[in-house]
Parts: C-alpha cells; structure tokens; sequence
C-alpha cells in the first residue's frame, strides 16, 4: 500500500532579541515523506556543436548518456531528445512533441541518440525554449530536462539566455563535460530553473550519472510545491537562502503575491529534506522588554498548517547574543563554500600560500561536517605530501577547478547533520522571574537554581 504523501516543517531560531536588533535569523527544514512516483515528462538537450567532435570521446559519452537515459524512464513517461546547436533540433521523435515510452519508442529512441554528430554552433535559449514549448502541454506532470553541454553560449547574448530563462516552467540539471564551458553560465541556468550542475571529470562516468539522475527525476512526487513567507507589518524578507542539499540564494527568486507575503517556487518534490535559512528585518515598532513579538509565518501553499517566527526581546546579551544550533551550522556551510571557492581565486592569482590555507578551512569543515563530496573535489587539487605537508598538486586539470566550483555549494546527501539541541519550554526563574533557555541549570540573571 502506497504511503500518503505528507509535509512537515521544523523552525530553528534563537527568538532572543535585544532592543537595538534589527534582524531575525531562522532555519526552516522542509521534509516530504511517501507518496507514489508522479506523471512525468523528460527531454533530453544534447549539445552537438562542432567542438563536441573532438576529442571524440565527448560525443561517444553524449550517445552512451542519453541511451542511459532512455533504458532509465519509466514506461509512459513522455519524452524527447533535443539535439542542440545554434538552433534546436528534435532527434527522436522527429517532429516536435513528446511521445510516451514503451519497447518501440524506446528502441527507436536510442538508434536516434547512437547517431549524434558534432557540427554547428551553441545557442542555449534555444535549446530550453524548444524544452519548454514541447512540455507546456503537461502542467501536470513532473516537468524535467536534463542538459549537455561542452561549450560556451556564444552564439547568442546573454540577455536572451536570461530572458529565456524567466519563460520556462520546468526543472534543469546540467552538466558540463569537458574543459572548455562555462560553470557560471550552467549554474545561472540551474539556479533560476531549480536543477543542478555539475562537471564531468571522466567521460566514462556520464552514463552512470545520467542514469541516477533520471532516476532521481523518476522518484519525484510532486511537480512543484510553493514556500510562503508572510510577515507581521513593519517586518519584511531580507534574504531566504536553501542550505540544504544545495546552497542558493533564492532571494531575488521570491515573488510578491499579496501585502506582505512573498512565494518561492522550489519545484519537483520526492521523498527528501531541504532546508533554508530566512532573515527577517525587523522595524524599529514598539519594543517591550520580556515581551514576545509574532513577526510573521512560513508555510507551504495548500498544505498544512503555517509555523510561527516568533521573537523576545531581553537585555541578558547572553540570551540575545546566541544562535540556534542549525544556524551556526548553515553559517558554517557559507564558510566552507567561500573557502573552496577563495582557494581557486588565490591559486588564479599566483598566491599558493593563501589558497592551501583557505582550502585548509575548507576540509575541516567539510570533515566536520561529513562532506565527502566536497572532499573528493578537493583532492585532484591539494593534499598532503610526502612529510604531510599541503601542497598544491601538479598538473591540474580545468575540469577539476569546474569540478570544485560546482561542488562548493553541495552540503551533503542524505540526512542532515545535527548538533544535539535542549529540548523542552523556556524556564522562567522562581526569584527573579528572569527566561534562560531550555536546559539552563541556574538563572543566567542572577544564577539561582530552581525554576518556577
């Protein structure tokens, strides 16, 4: 029996605040459980410009990947393949339109993928409108591509790839194989479309990627699920931020729906966890002390029920002055990102010092942290010598630095590590009647040992 779909949603915050605080952090981890596998449409953008020809390998991957892709979908799932260049081609079927799988289209689909050639130019917009315009049909299924490329945009202006990008209503995850893309411009694509990209460091592996990729698409529940965010007049969104498994700034992403509340779309759903870390800025209003203060709510669209942020205001710094223990961990995701990413700025500048200690910070908080993702990236870069010493390590491929720069921003698979956290209500002193946090053992004011 298939397990109903379900939401829950857990708030991390010191709601602590001094009178002079302008600003209300929060951690909001979003878990979906059960539920069956959703309708799906898949199109596959294969890039087939002229430099995909040499050296051959990346064509032959790009064939071997995309027959991953068809033996992976599911039977009647609606697919297509797209054969990218300057212009946008259909490969299978050869009209425009997606068609359902079953033993002859899937067959007929990878004789059409074992015959890609190299040979034209690069134009992404049009690769994702032609995507967008074979499954606009379908709004109600799991909407996916899944892009290939070895190259730069540039045979069209970056404007239009962005205008683009806002016209799509789908899910991307790209992948850049080679040592000659862009990753900036993948992740733009990525992050405005809710995928992932990522760096093909051996050719051979592509299919394996692909197949767990489509995989992933294949197990997905819901085709899209809305974050809301609604706040207490005087109080607006400073930033909201998902940690986890990816960190993105989404901020500019949200959309104004109504006075005071703003929506992020966060796309296709399966059984997992995200998490996203919320500011609030505060404004200045009426500030009480030992007075709680409601500065809005955090939800989903249509499902369930809303949790509250809430805040007190307190003179004790002590109280006022600490993190939730999720926050200081997603801050400590930032700082492992601008690690890595700090390392290959200063390695591009000459300064190998500067990059080993950077990327020193790096690994103890990915170790930290259990991070072997980004650990793995790390290591084709630097690592120990012979006498234990770090040392940058020679011959550094371009598609290793590719590699790091995509996987800097990935926290991890899986569950999320926790710090261990009090549990229990705030504890209220029966001499001086002052708050300490759960599991205070004596009054932060006046150090007495019995609560009320």
């Amino acid at each position: 029996m298939t397990e109903p779909l379900g939401f829950s949603l857990k708030l991390s915050q010191n709601k602590y605040l001094s009178l002079s605080d302008t600003t209300m952090d929060a951690v909001l981890a979003v878990t979906s459980t059960g539920g069956s596998a959703a309708e799906a449409a898949e199109v596959l953008l294969v890039d087939c410009s002229s430099s995909m020809d040499w050296p051959p390998g990346k064509i032959e991957a790009a064939r071997e990947a995309a027959m991953a892709v068809i033996d992976t979908l599911r039977d009647d799932v609606l697919f297509a393949i797209v054969q990218g260049t300057e212009a946008a081609t259909m490969v299978y079927p050869d009209t425009p339109g997606l068609l359902p799988v079953n033993p002859e289209t899937r067959a007929a689909a990878k004789k059409a993928a074992s015959g890609l050639i190299a040979s034209g130019g690069t134009a992404m917009s049009t690769w994702l409108r032609l995507a967008g315009k074979l499954m606009e049909p379908y709004p109600g299924r799991v909407r996916h591509a899944i892009l290939l490329t070895d190259g730069r945009n540039q045979s069209e202006r970056r404007t239009l790839l962005e205008a683009t990008l806002k016209e799509c209503d789908f899910a991307c995850d790209a992948r850049g194989i080679g040592d000659d893309w862009d990753p900036y411009e993948l992740s733009l694509i990525t992050r405005a479309l809710r995928g992932r990209a990522d760096a093909v460091v051996e050719e051979g592996a592509l299919a394996e990627d692909f197949r767990q990729l489509t995989g992933m698409v294949m197990g997905k529940v819901l085709p899209e699920l809305r974050l809301r965010i609604t706040t207490a007049p005087g109080t607006r969104l400073k930033f909201l931020k998902q940690k986890w498994p990816l960190q993105e700034d989404f901020t500019d992403l949200v959309v104004e729906t109504g006075p005071n509340i703003v929506e992020l779309a966060t796309g296709p759903w399966g059984a997992e966890t995200r998490e996203y870390h919320l500011c609030l800025e505060i404004g200045p209003g009426e500030r009480v002390l030992g007075q709680e203060v409601d500065f809005g709510e955090v939800g989903l669209v249509d499902i369930g029920h809303p949790t509250r942020v809430l805040g007190h205001f307190t003179a004790d710094r002590a109280l006022s002055g600490r993190r939730s223990d999720d926050e200081v961990r997603v801050r400590e995701y930032d700082e492992m990102t601008a690690a890595a990413l700090n390392g290959l700025a200063a390695l591009e500048l000459g300064d190998q010092d500067k990059a080993i200690a950077y990327w020193g910070v790096a690994i103890r908080l990915a170790t930290k942290h259990g991070n072997a993702d980004l650990l793995s990236r790390l290591r084709p870069i630097v690592g120990p010598d012979d006498t234990g010493r770090m040392r940058i390590k020679q011959d550094i491929r371009q598609r290793d630095i590719y590699s790091l720069i995509q996987g800097a921003s990935v926290t991890g698979s899986g569950h999320r590590p926790r710090l261990p956290e009090a549990g229990g209500p705030d504890l209220v002193c029966a001499e001086c009647a002052w708050i300490s946090p759960p599991g205070s053992k004596i009054c932060v004011k006046c150090g007495h040992r019995e609560f009320r």
